[in-house]
């Protein structure tokens, strides 16, 4: 997912597979780098559902629906003045 959102953003940074990030979740170190502003900022905020896809879904369309499907919802709040991500909350 976060390598698609890349692409589609234009940029050529390298992703982690979910394996090496699974194998190194305990001793990896996420640093997310803060940005002060000195004025009030201008936000544009949105949000949006992603639906993972895997097994169940082969199942579902074999056998029909048996549960609840799995969806995440995205929000996502970029400065308007830089187009910076300001805040990103995965529920």
């Amino acid at each position: 997912m976060v390598a698609s959102l890349l692409r589609l953003a234009g940029l050529d940074w390298p992703v982690p597979d979910y394996s090496t990030l699974c194998r190194r979740r305990k001793t990896l170190a996420v640093q997310i780098p803060y940005r002060r502003t000195d004025g009030p900022l201008n936000l544009l905020v949105d949000s949006t559902g992603i639906k993972f896809l895997g097994d169940g879904e082969w199942q579902a369309r074999k056998h029909g629906v048996q549960g609840r499907r799995q969806w995440r919802k995205v929000h996502l709040a970029i400065d308007t003045d830089t187009s910076y991500i300001r805040t990103a909350l995965m529920m």
